[in-house]
């Protein structure tokens, strides 16, 4: 049985593939915050700046797969804070590659690394960032693309199932008229149409939703198939905000009335990443999602859940 190290594991994409890989693979988890419920067979509260600390340990099980979710996420927080958010985005990624350069290296990068200025970019298409957060990202993969190994899965809009710990978050922010964490795109609008209240979604910016289980099945295919460099890992459909929240409504039996556009004026956020999967779909040997089977596989792990409401 291989064994993987999913750093972030007690976050929203890294508890998601911890849960779901234990069983076929020994999963070691990572995360400076601790899990309320056990995701994986093994886990170490810390710092990833500290990992140094646990190196001999973690080598004594042969690190087949490391994937690496760990990130500071906020394009704001990362826009103010340059210098922290390079050291936990690019130097503790570079660090730890270094420190495990025979494991298969599994780097989740964003669709944040293009401008946004032009449809369905492809694997090839350059990087160009306007926020600070893609930067990080865009360094990443520059220092990834030169070392054997490693394989590059750019991502977006990652939706899916909400953990216990991720539960009580999103209740301390479900009451707020516009969504603030791209996570819980999907519960966010189903709380306020629930309870008949407006909820702001911008008109004009696009991108592919993806659900955590199409990810992880990515994922789980370039793990088994040795796919290295860089890869599409979303959703196949180029989609508005705005019209993915519609689709939610309607898919879940609500009128779309509340949903009500807007233009975001945040200057940090690229109008239309969405990405060219075709390529990938090829190279996985998969293929992906759209919309549809997206809304299909939330309802069938329960995301419309009376615990959240």
């Amino acid at each position: 049985m291989k064994t993987i190290l999913i750093t972030g594991a007690s976050g929203f994409i890294g508890a998601y593939l911890a849960k779901h890989f234990s069983g076929e693979f020994k999963v070691i988890g990572i995360d400076s915050k601790e899990p309320i419920t056990k995701i994986c067979e093994q886990f170490y509260k810390m710092d990833l700046s500290n990992i140094t600390t646990i190196v001999d340990e973690l080598n004594k099980n042969k690190i087949d797969v490391i994937i690496h979710t760990a990130a500071a996420k906020s394009l704001n927080w990362c826009e103010q804070n340059k210098s922290e958010a390079r050291k936990i985005n690019f130097e503790i990624t570079k660090s730890l590659y270094e420190r495990f350069p025979k494991s298969h290296f599994i780097f989740i990068s964003s669709d944040q690394v293009f401008p946004g200025n032009q449809q369905y970019s492809m694997e090839t298409t350059l990087q160009n960032p306007i926020n600070f957060y893609g930067e990080t990202k865009k360094l990443c993969e520059q220092f990834l693309l030169s070392k054997p190994n490693t394989s590059i899965c750019r991502t977006a809009m990652v939706v899916g199932p909400l953990s216990q710990t991720h539960k009580q978050e999103f209740k301390r922010i479900r009451e707020n008229s516009k969504i603030f964490i791209q996570s819980y795109f999907v519960q966010h609008i189903l709380f306020k149409l629930n309870k008949n209240q407006q909820i702001s979604i911008p008109i004009d910016e696009y991108c592919n939703p993806t659900s955590t289980n199409l990810l992880y099945r990515q994922i789980r295919s370039v793990i088994i198939n040795q796919v290295f460099g860089i890869t599409h890992c979303c959703g196949k459909e180029r989609i508005s905000r705005f019209e993915f929240a519609k689709k939610i409504a309607r898919f879940f039996e609500f009128s779309d009335e509340n949903i009500q556009p807007i233009i975001d004026e945040n200057p940090l956020r690229p109008k239309d990443v969405s990405l060219d999967v075709q390529k990938t779909e090829i190279k996985l040997k998969l293929s992906f999602d759209d919309i549809q089977q997206i809304l299909q596989c939330l309802k069938s792990e329960g995301v419309y859940s009376e615990s959240l409401f």
